[in-house]
């Protein structure tokens, strides 16, 4: 029987789902529509859509927006909080600093556990390790009983220091589950093993939260497919774009908030080493959310904490920023009758106005239609075609409310979504000292192929890319992922006063905790892989520059950190400090299970520009021209190194590439779409 290799991307709007065959190297795909309410539903609906026996699949990966989603729209559980006493407002404290200065308007988020859902206890160990007060069973018991009395589902602990030594926390965590099994717990050093008690408390706080709705959702999604047939794991992408099993993301939740967008960038990474762009600037336009991106040298840029919906998160993230703009994003008038587009919505149910399902406010994709971007006809393959006179309906709406006419109107929601998403480019570039000239931009998802060009311009960008399978590409990248697992040792002390042998014994845990870790998951020993990395930073300073280190760690690999830690910190801040004493703060250890990876094909079909002239179709580039005859192609009969020159739109089953006047395309050896910005 043949096995296959199958991932599943569920976005806000569609649910992508792509098959590999190994031995050949076909890929099969489909969409379907998501399922906002029952996920896992479109999950199955879209593997039985492949046509083929589900017991046939050998790997099944997943991204999913279920922790996410619960999360933005705070379906999360009552959730206590167990916490050493005198430690009860760390959520409520929180940090002085504002993550926007200017804002005027900014406000705190409000802890997911409230304070009279938070009880403290006695018990204290030093920041040294040793235990000054021990833990107090019965006045646990007390605290647990007491806020189940009010209605808790889910509890979190968290006590001072126990970072250093967990024993506490792993005491008290055993005696809850034992005396309280239908209770979710999560204590803090099974998420967030690190100094700093208010981001721990409220990584801990956040992933007991999350955890009854995802374990839930898992839970289904297995049943579901063993039903089917399916014999295998399920597998669950993480932000920071490994894969982890489905029963390991049930309990850790907060690892997979940015599951979805971090595969589409494992996957930029690992096409653009194979095809030669090693330097990308990616962007995934879906129905919902442009999510933007960097990689540098065929590595997609790792942060190791960051603010979700406003609460910090200690763990392993893939760098991307995200905004509000997709095709599902709503244009409206604010009270100054000005147009506005986004960051509202219509979301996969009722959807856009085009789509025939009651929506009736104008979007993205209505403005697509009334341009002549987007053939009707042809969406999704022509399996869902769209109503014109309903998105001309609901644009026409909003351009009578602004004074504008219709393809006016429609226009100027394209450029106000550009310029948002010239923004978020900037974020991950400009703003992080990298200058965007140096990179390709790829453009994937839905919609992104139809802003490339426009996005690429704006930015002084000479080089744009569009993969194949551009818009399930997030789920390729899954396909290209491997297993992961992060580990983490706060040490918080000077260089000086560290020897190599020490943090070579730090290592060495780690590695044989993800040893274990990954031997469990079925992964062989030579299958394994480790990097270790340092967090380093100048005394006095606040901020860490991770630094990778090399394997057997000893005093010439503890020296060359040093310098690489100076190196480092001048190319992120502009300057060094050679002769200042250097913190080390953490040791990191990632235990990787390396997995089968599906190569970009070579693409030999097609035929030159004449062939794959599909027609001819009025398309409104730019106000000032207006409506043009456009010629338009079928990327399926386009041959390698066939070159057009723009204006000219080249279509797909999924998705459309809009080339500007002054832009040439050109396909190269493995079919993708290469834009030349002039």
């Amino acid at each position: 029987m043949t096995r296959y290799r199958v991932a599943v991307d569920t976005g806000g709007t569609f649910t992508d789902v792509m098959l590999l065959e190994p031995a050949t190297g076909a890929i099969q795909t489909v969409k379907v529509p998501s399922n906002p309410a029952h996920p896992d539903r479109a999950v199955v609906e879209g593997i039985l859509a492949l046509g083929v026996d589900p017991a046939a699949i050998a790997f099944l990966g997943h991204g999913t927006t279920v922790a996410i989603n619960t999360l933005v729209q705070r379906k999360g559980v009552k959730t206590g909080l167990i916490t050493t006493r005198g430690f009860r407002d760390v959520l409520e404290i929180q940090r002085t600093n504002r993550p926007d200065m200017y804002n005027l308007f900014f406000r705190k988020p409000v802890p997911l556990a409230p304070r009279n859902l938070r009880a403290e206890i006695d018990e204290r160990i030093l920041a040294d390790g040793t235990v000054a007060t021990p833990l107090d069973i019965d006045a646990l018991h007390a605290a647990v009983a007491a806020l189940l009395a009010q209605g808790i589902q889910a509890l979190a602990i968290c006590f001072l220091n126990s970072y250093v030594n967990p024993a506490h926390e792993e005491q008290a965590a055993a005696y809850v589950r034992a005396h309280f099994p239908d209770l979710a717990v999560t204590a803090s050093v099974e998420v967030a093993k690190e100094w700093r008690e208010y981001e721990r408390s409220s990584t801990a706080v956040l992933n007991a939260y999350l955890t009854p709705s995802v374990s839930d959702y898992l839970s289904r999604l297995d049943g579901a497919m063993g039903e089917q047939g399916y014999s295998g794991r399920v597998l669950i992408t993480r932000s920071d774009g490994g894969l982890t099993l489905s029963r390991s993301a049930a309990r850790h939740p907060a690892i997979m908030l940015m599951s979805g967008p971090a595969g589409g960038v494992l996957g930029a990474a690992e096409y653009g080493r194979v095809c030669g762009y090693p330097n990308l600037i990616t962007f995934d336009i879906g129905g919902t959310t442009c999510d933007v991106s960097l990689i540098r040298n065929g590595q997609p840029l790792l942060v190791r904490d960051r603010l979700v919906e406003g609460y910090p998160v200690l763990a392993p993230f893939i760098d991307i920023y995200s905004i509000g703009a997709g095709g599902g994003t709503l244009g409206w008038v604010d009270g100054a009758a000005m147009l506005r587009v986004g960051p509202q919505s219509a979301g996969a149910d009722p959807g856009p106005a085009c789509y025939g399902r009651g929506g009736d406010q104008p979007t993205i994709t209505d403005a697509y239609v009334v341009l002549g971007l987007v053939d009707p006809t042809r969406f999704l393959g022509g399996k869902m075609p769209l109503q014109p006179d309903l998105a001309h309906a609901a644009v026409a709406r909003l351009a009578a409310q602004v004074g504008m006419d219709v393809p006016a109107c429609a226009a100027g929601m394209i450029t106000i979504l550009d310029h948002a998403m010239t923004a978020a480019l900037r974020v991950v570039s400009v703003e992080r000292g990298h200058d965007p000239r140096d990179f390709a931009l790829m453009a994937f998802g839905g919609a992104g192929a139809l802003h490339l060009g426009a996005l690429a311009r704006e930015l002084g960008i000479p080089r744009g890319l569009v993969p194949r399978y551009p818009s399930l590409f997030s789920a390729w990248g899954i396909l290209a992922a491997d297993l992961r697992h992060a580990y983490t040792q706060t040490v918080n002390r000077p260089t000086s006063e560290l020897t190599a042998a020490q943090i070579a014994a730090w290592i060495d845990e780690m590695i044989a905790q993800g040893t274990t870790q990954l031997h469990a998951d079925g992964v062989t020993p030579g299958e394994m892989v480790f990097a270790v990395s340092l967090d380093m930073r100048y005394q006095g300073q606040e901020h860490n520059v991770n630094v990778p280190a090399t394997l057997p760690f000893n005093e010439d690999a503890l020296v060359a950190l040093e310098q690489s830690f100076h190196a480092a910190h001048e190319r992120a801040y502009t300057y060094a400090l050679p002769n200042d004493p250097i913190m080390v703060t953490n040791v990191r250890v990632d235990a990787i299970g390396r997995q089968p990876t599906p190569a970009p094909q070579l693409w030999r079909a097609g035929g030159d520009a004449a062939h794959a002239l599909r027609h001819r179709r009025p398309v409104l580039l730019s106000l000032r021209t207006g409506y043009v005859e456009t010629p338009v192609y079928d990327r399926e009969r386009l041959a390698a190194g066939v070159t057009l020159e723009g204006p000219c739109i080249v279509e797909e089953p999924t998705s459309t590439t809009v080339v500007q006047s002054g832009q040439c395309l050109t396909v190269d050896d493995y079919g993708n779409l290469v834009l030349a910005v002039m």
